[in-house]
């Protein structure tokens, strides 16, 4: 038996009714006052937990003896903001971390940590493969006398073993320095943008050798912004600094001009439905607006105009649900919202005005969606059934 109390200068802690103990240990008083407005267990789940709403904070705390899992990450990383993130295909870990490193490992259901030392000044991307064996990061450091970003020994793609965060090949050779990557959809294909030339080069991933060169698949007129592969593997979709959507052939990297024709409006964001029948585009026209559209593959025919008030032209995040019948995106910076994909009604608008959100990920169950933001702070919601 648990109780929760919550106090203005101790913030919520939990007091085991049998151990006659704090679970935690005692309370520790801090500078600043830690109001919580609202607090609730959830006994519904395979392991219980604990709500609670504060001033510039939503946090979920593991309360079976375990260690907290949100609040832990709020107060390991609150100087090291959380800039890159990624969920794992089986939703059970998520990997976090800042520009300049380290990699955080984060278990969802136990709260435990993993910190790895990403051999990296600047980090640029990470991601888990299609079967999350594998996490990739990539980045490179800072140096030079004028502070200037230069690639040196700990440029190009590095693959860890998502277990046990132990390094398990290197991709490219020194020099390179890649900003965005994918996987494709069946895991054997690993794509990068690389900066220096400017071009998008992938891997068999899985048999080439450490510090072996990609093949360039494609050139880009500018940098990249977003890189992925459409549901099938059969096409790479990017979109470039220039906010123009384009595709490629995933094999042969020819451009497909008449694809993107029927997409021509600036764009800052995109996502493919599951089943690859639909697009959903981030449409910038202005510095202060921007929509969200969802349009027929095949065609180009608008579907879905989703709905929502916008003060700036960001677009975060923006993905389908694994059933394809919501829709996510964290807008405007700080705001998530969930709509139905068919309606284009808004079923739920988050506003944080302190802490913005930059990272979504909707796990493969189709049950929570993952935040992880500038702040440092991990958020997880459940999608009702």
């Amino acid at each position: 038996m648990l109780l929760a109390i919550a106090s203005r200068n101790f913030g919520l802690n939990i007091w085991g009714c049998r151990a006659g103990a704090f679970q935690d240990g005692p309370p520790m008083a801090t500078n600043g006052a830690q109001d919580v407005h609202a607090f609730a267990f959830n006994d519904a789940l395979t392991d219980p937990m604990l709500a609670s709403v504060r001033w510039q904070r939503t946090a979920f705390h593991a309360v079976g003896g375990r260690r907290r899992i949100a609040g832990s990450a709020a107060r390991l990383l609150t100087a090291r903001s959380i800039a890159l993130s990624d969920l794992s295909p089986d939703n059970r870990t998520v990997a976090t971390a800042g520009r300049s490193g380290p990699i955080h490992l984060w278990d969802l259901e136990t709260g435990e940590e993993r910190v790895i030392d990403a051999d990296r000044q600047f980090l640029t991307d990470l991601a888990f493969s299609p079967d999350g064996s594998t996490l990739a990061y990539t980045g490179f450091t800072e140096g030079g006398l004028d502070g200037n970003y230069i690639a040196n020994t700990r440029g190009g793609i590095a693959l860890l073993d998502a277990e046990t965060g132990e390094p398990v090949g290197q991709l490219d050779n020194s020099t390179r320095y890649f900003v965005r990557m994918a996987f494709s959809p069946d895991g054997e294909t690993l794509a990068a943008y690389e900066s220096n030339d400017a071009n998008v080069q992938t891997w068999n991933w899985r048999e080439d050798e450490d510090l072996a060169q990609g093949a360039p698949l494609f050139d880009v007129p500018e940098g990249i912004e977003a890189l992925q592969y459409t549901p099938d593997g059969a096409l790479i979709a990017a979109i470039g600094w220039d906010h123009v959507l384009r595709f490629y052939d995933a094999d042969s990297g020819e451009q497909r001009v008449e694809l993107a024709e029927r997409f021509f409006k600036p764009s800052v964001a995109i996502a493919f439905s599951p089943d690859g029948s639909r697009l959903a585009v981030g449409e910038k026209f202005t510095d202060t607006i921007s929509n969200i559209v969802v349009y027929d593959f095949e065609t180009g025919a608008e579907m879905t105009r989703l709905l929502y008030q916008t003060s700036t032209n960001v677009v975060n995040g923006l993905t389908f649900s694994p059933d394809g019948t919501l829709i996510a995106a964290i807008t405007d910076e700080n705001r998530l919202h969930v709509w139905d994909a068919a309606t284009g009604d808004l079923l739920f608008d988050e506003q944080e005005s302190f802490v913005p959100n930059n990272r979504l990920h909707v796990s493969s169950d189709g049950r929570m969606i993952v935040t992880a933001d500038w702040g440092g702070l991990i958020r997880v919601w459940a999608i009702p059934g």
